[in-house]
């Protein structure tokens, strides 16, 4: 009766840690162009009452060599970028972190991975940013079915 509790107890453990780790396909498939949206909470910047300045557009692209382009299209007001900036990073997935990595000067900015899947992938950096990164080829590929759908 014991032994099978123990083996009980350790089946739970070995699901617990799986479940917590991003399985290596998807890492994968995250390879390529994705629509990014950085959105602020807007209780981080109660002083800001047009809460359009609490969001920005992008675009991330992930290569297959560990390196990572992200493209920020900040604007007058903005509480990310007042400009149009471009980096360089390494990217890697520890756990449940999604790390982009400065080499120049070993800064590291981690993103928690909220939720993650082949056409959407949800980030959270420092509790009050979320990152969403939309996968435009696969967005495309709903919108046409939807609209065979509707034509049907």
């Amino acid at each position: 009766m014991i032994e099978k509790q123990i083996r009980f107890y350790l089946l739970l453990c070995v699901i617990g840690v799986s479940s917590c780790a991003v399985p290596e396909n998807i890492t994968g498939g995250m390879q390529g162009e994705w629509d990014a949206l950085w959105v602020s909470d807007p209780n981080a910047f109660p002083e800001i009452e047009e809460k359009a300045n609490l969001k920005m557009n992008g675009k991330v692209f992930f290569s297959e060599d560990g390196s990572a382009t992200l493209h920020a299209y900040g604007y007058q007001g903005c509480v990310f970028n007042v400009d149009t900036m471009r980096n360089v990073l390494r990217w890697r997935i520890n756990d449940d972190t999604l790390d982009f990595i400065n080499e120049k000067d070993l800064f590291t900015m981690s993103y928690k991975i909220k939720d993650i899947s082949d056409s959407v992938i949800h980030l959270n950096f420092m509790e009050d940013i979320d990152l969403y990164l939309t996968n435009p080829e696969t967005n495309n590929k709903n919108k046409k079915r939807q609209r065979r759908r509707l034509v049907d």
